[in-house]
C-alpha cells in the first residue's frame, strides 16, 4: 500500500446488542458486513435491448457490459481474469447511471488476500519511521489519551491498517486493489462488490477532478480527515445509492462475504479518529446532492472542506474556515521539536480528533467493565441508530457533534523532547466563544481525573503513575486554551516559560 493510497475502511461495531445494550453483556470490538442484497439469493436481469448500438458514449455501458447485464461469476473459487473483467465492467458502469460521469480510460484491479496485503504492508516501508517522527506520532496519540506512553503509536496504526482495510485505490499508479478473504486453498474468495464499487469510485473521482493533486492530501489529521471528508464522503455515498439498487433486487449483486475484515485487536480510539471523513463526509454530500444535484458535488472539487467542523455541521460549508493557531516557542534551550524530514513538525486534532478524545474513555471503562460506562461523553452518544431494530445508520453511522466539541475554531500541538528522551508538548486551542472554552477546560480536567490525575493547584495537575504519567498546566485566556505537558511539575516551565507557576 502506497502512502496516499485511498483506503476502503471497515465499519466497526463496538458495542454488543447495538441500541439494546443495558450493560449485561460485554462489549466487543467486531465488524459488521452491510446486509446482504434482497434475501442474498440475486435476480437475474435481461440485458437491455439498445437502439442505437451503444458506443464509447453510452452512459452505463463499459467494455461490452451493461450496468444491468446477468453475470456468471463464482468469487468462491476465486475470479479468473475474465470474471473480473466482467464484474469490473459492469461496476463501473453501475458508477456511471448512479454519478452521471463516465470513465474515461480502464482501471487495473487487483485481488489479494488479507495475508498478502499484510505482507505488502511488512515490506513496502508504509510505516518505516524516522526517530524523530516516532515521538511525534507517540506523543500526538498520547497527548489525546488514545496511545499510552508504553505503546508505539505506529505499530498501533499498522495494525488497523493491517486488519480494517478492505481495499485501496492509489492515485500515483492509477490501479485498485481489492483485499479478499482466502479460502482453505489460500485462494482470494467472497469478493466484495461494494468494496471493488468504492474504490472505482475514486477511479471515476480521479480521472474526472485529479484528486491526486496535493490540496486533496491533509499535512495533519485534521486537515487530511477534512478533505478526505468529501474524496471518502463522495465515493461512500456512492457505493451507498449503489447498494441500496442491490438490496431492493433492481441490480442483482453478489453476496457480501461474510468475513471481510482481517479482526484482530484495534485501537478503537485510532479507528474512530481515521473514520470521522467515512461517516461524516457521505452526510455533507448526500445533502448537496439531493438539495442541488450532482453539479454541486463537482464544485467542491474546486474547494475541498477546510475542517471536520464543516462535515460536522453542514451549515459551515464552505464560508466558516476555522482559524490559523500559532505557538511561539518559549522553551528553554534543553527542550526542542523534533524536526521531520520532508514533513510537518506539529499536529492538529479538529472537532472530530477532540469528541474521540473525550469519548474513547467510555468506550474503554465500558469493555474493561462489562457494564455501560460513561466518563466524559456518553458510550451511546457516538452510535446514530436508526428503526426499530436499533441499527447503524448507512449513512452517518457515527455522530462525531457534541456541545463539548462544536465550538472548535483551530488547534496546533507543538511535541517537545529533551537529549534525556523525555516527552511534552505544548497544545494551544482557539474556541468560538469564552463559553466553548470553558467548556473544553471543565471536560479536560475531568478527562485528567479518569487517568488518575491529582489537581496541584487551580491550573496544574499530576498523573503519578501508568501509561500518561506526567505534569498538565492549563491555562485560558478569553477564548483560547493552552496545554502544557512535561514529565514532572517542575519541567512544565522549561517546555513553556510560565507554565504551572
Amino acid at each position: 500500500m502506497r502512502k496516499f493510497a485511498l483506503l476502503s475502511v471497515a465499519l466497526m461495531v463496538v458495542l454488543a446488542g447495538c441500541g439494546s445494550f443495558t450493560g449485561t453483556s460485554t462489549p466487543e470490538a467486531t465488524e459488521t458486513a452491510t446486509p446482504t442484497p434482497g434475501d442474498g439469493t440475486p435476480t437475474p436481469t435481461e440485458t437491455p435491448t439498445q437502439t442505437p448500438e451503444p458506443d464509447e458514449n453510452t452512459s452505463g455501458y463499459v467494455n461490452g457490459v451493461w450496468y444491468n447485464q446477468s453475470l456468471d461469476v463464482n468469487t468462491d473459487d476465486g475470479l479468473d481474469q475474465e470474471e473480473l473483467d466482467k464484474l469490473k465492467y459492469r461496476t463501473m458502469a453501475r458508477l456511471e447511471v448512479i454519478r452521471g460521469l463516465q470513465f474515461e480510460e480502464d482501471v487495473p484491479v487487483e485481488v489479494k488476500t488479507r495475508e498478502e496485503y499484510q505482507q505488502e504492508l511488512e515490506e513496502d516501508g508504509t510505516f518505516d519511521s524516522s526517530e524523530n517522527e516516532q515521538v511525534h506520532q507517540n506523543v500526538k496519540w498520547r497527548a489525546s489519551f488514545l496511545v499510552d506512553k508504553d505503546t508505539d503509536a505506529m505499530e498501533e496504526l499498522k495494525a488497523f491498517y493491517a486488519g480494517g482495510v478492505l481495499g485501496y485505490y492509489d492515485p500515483a499508479a492509477d490501479e485498485i486493489v481489492v483485499i479478499s478473504p482466502s479460502n482453505e486453498d489460500g485462494v482470494p474468495s467472497g469478493l466484495d462488490e461494494m468494496t471493488l464499487a468504492h474504490e472505482l469510485a475514486h477511479a471515476l473521482q480521479d480521472q474526472h477532478f485529479n484528486i491526486s493533486q496535493s490540496k486533496f492530501r491533509g499535512a495533519t489529521t485534521e486537515s487530511d480527515n477534512a478533505v478526505s471528508g468529501l474524496v471518502e464522503g463522495d465515493a461512500h455515498y456512492m457505493e451507498h445509492l449503489y447498494q441500496q439498487r442491490c438490496q431492493s433486487a433492481e441490480w442483482e449483486c453478489l453476496e457480501r462475504p461474510d468475513d471481510r475484515g482481517g479482526g484482530g485487536d484495534y485501537n478503537i480510539g485510532l479507528w474512530a479518529t481515521q473514520y470521522a471523513p467515512y461517516s461524516e463526509g457521505p452526510t455533507l454530500i448526500q445533502q448537496r446532492h439531493e438539495n442541488q444535484g450532482w453539479e454541486a458535488v463537482n464544485e467542491m472539487y474546486e474547494n475541498p472542506p477546510a475542517s471536520t467542523a464543516q462535515l460536522i455541521h453542514h451549515e459551515k460549508y464552505p464560508g466558516e474556515k476555522p482559524s490559523d493557531v500559532t505557538i511561539e516557542d518559549r522553551s528553554s534551550d534543553a527542550w526542542s521539536v523534533p524536526e521531520i524530514e520532508g514533513g510537518i513538525n506539529y499536529a492538529s486534532y479538529g472537532e472530530a480528533g477532540l469528541y474521540v478524545m473525550f469519548w474513547y474513555p467510555s468506550y474503554e471503562a465500558t469493555q474493561s467493565s462489562g457494564q455501560l460506562t460513561n466518563v466524559v461523553i456518553d458510550y451511546q452518544d457516538f452510535f446514530n441508530f436508526q428503526g426499530p431494530g436499533g441499527e447503524l445508520a448507512p449513512i452517518g453511522p457515527y455522530d462525531y457533534s457534541h456541545e463539548i466539541t462544536d465550538g472548535w475554531d483551530g488547534d496546533k500541538l507543538l511535541p517537545y523532547a529533551n537529549d534525556a528522551g523525555e516527552t511534552g508538548f505544548v497544545w494551544k486551542l482557539q474556541w468560538e466563544s469564552d463559553q466553548d472554552a470553558q467548556q473544553f477546560v471543565d471536560a479536560y480536567r475531568q478527562l485528567l481525573q479518569h487517568h488518575g490525575a491529582e489537581q496541584i493547584d487551580s491550573d496544574t495537575y499530576r498523573i503519578s503513575d501508568g501509561g500518561f504519567e506526567g505534569a498538565y498546566s492549563i491555562s485560558k485566556d478569553g477564548s483560547t486554551v493552552v496545554i502544557v505537558n512535561a514529565p514532572s511539575t517542575d519541567q512544565l516551565g522549561e517546555v513553556r516559560e510560565g507554565a504551572g507557576s
